[in-house]
């Protein structure tokens, strides 16, 4: 783990020099620098394990922007890659449904939806001229096969995700990859390290239910299936005890929490215990909006409960052709003025924890 005095001098600040914020450490001293845990979760249709790297990459720069220090040294990052564990079932869906032998399509719209989820607006385009299309070579007599893998793909990701009568599989399957990615983070942060968690899209959704499901655990009911649970350390990190932050982007929560009479009951962000752990380190729950995206919603509106807690957001994301319009919903964490109040705040939390 980095030293204080090795980052303040990557800064530029000599020995009994004033830092950005005040008084460096004195030259020597040796506390190490304590860490944030940040992790991505991401939404539909992204099918690259890699997805996170243009938003880690403006993350990390916003930081370091903002604290003078290298963000290696003081975050440590770990995506969520949920669609991993349930890959097959898309593929059994285009499979059934859209194909009659083989086709090269179902694989070049995913090469370029991987490429659209890392922020290339020339992917985006491709896209957008083979969405017309009406036939393709081994796509049977369906029209717009294009449109039909989106939606196939959209509806499938979402569909899987709920909790059935008969079981909860796919929603235990995708929650288990939170749970190893908060592992690993209590392995590298620390295991009290504050907790931010980035959600976009369904990932929003993902991320609410889950951290909801940690606070219920650790009161005084079993809510986690036993798969889930085993998965979950002692760690305060792991049981969600110091989660700080978290950022909800282009989210569908509210439809989600349409389902419950009265919106139902949102999770508490900061935790409770985080002042335990890290007395005077802030925490927020904001959800990010542009007013152009027809899939997010906000929150602060749909009861008390939420308004206590959420913090909504809006503004225009992506480029100048698609921050006027719905395709907008597809560049929140690769949009610099999204990303950088993130960092400034994860900059102020970090700021107190190594006080």
């Amino acid at each position: 783990m980095a030293r204080w005095p090795t980052a303040w001098a990557w800064a530029g600040y000599g020995p009994g020099e004033p830092g950005p914020d005040g008084p460096r450490p004195p030259a020597g001293w040796g506390g190490d620098m304590r860490r944030l845990a940040v992790t991505f979760i991401h939404g539909v249709e992204v099918t690259d394990p890699d997805y996170a790297r243009r938003a880690s990459d403006l993350l990390a720069g916003e930081f370091e922007a903002a604290t003078g220090v290298p963000a290696d040294d003081a975050l440590t990052i770990v995506p969520v890659f949920w669609s991993g564990a349930i890959e097959d079932y898309p593929e059994r869906l285009v499979t059934h449904t859209l194909t009659d032998g083989p086709s090269p399509l179902p694989r070049r719209v995913a090469e370029l939806v991987s490429k659209v989820n890392a922020g290339s607006e020339s992917a985006l385009l491709a896209l957008l001229a083979l969405a017309p299309t009406r036939y393709a070579p081994g796509t049977g007599p369906l029209r717009y096969p294009t449109l039909r893998w989106l939606v196939l793909n959209l509806l499938g990701d979402a569909v899987a995700y709920q909790v059935t009568p008969s079981g909860r599989e796919l929603y235990g399957a995708i929650h288990a990859t939170v749970a190893t990615a908060l592992t690993e983070l209590a392995e590298r942060a620390g295991p009290d390290a504050p907790l931010a968690v980035i959600g976009h899209s369904l990932g929003s959704v993902i991320a609410s239910n889950y951290l909801y499901d940690l606070e219920v655990e650790r009161g005084d009911r079993a809510i986690l299936r036993a798969p889930v649970r085993r998965l979950v350390g002692p760690t305060p990190l792991e049981r969600g005890a110091t989660l700080a932050f978290l950022d909800t982007l282009g989210s569908p929560l509210a439809v989600w929490a349409g389902r419950h009479t009265d919106f139902g009951v949102p999770v508490t962000v900061p935790a409770p215990e985080l002042t335990r752990h890290h007395p005077g380190c802030p925490g927020a729950w904001h959800n990010v909006v542009d007013p152009d995206d027809v899939i997010a919603y906000p929150l602060e509106r749909l009861s008390p409960a939420y308004a206590d807690v959420v913090t909504d957001v809006f503004t225009r994301v992506g480029p100048w052709w698609a921050t006027w319009n719905p395709l907008c919903h597809l560049w929140y964490w690769n949009d610099r003025r999204v990303m950088r109040p993130i960092a400034r705040r994860l900059a102020d939390a970090w700021r107190l924890v190594n006080r």
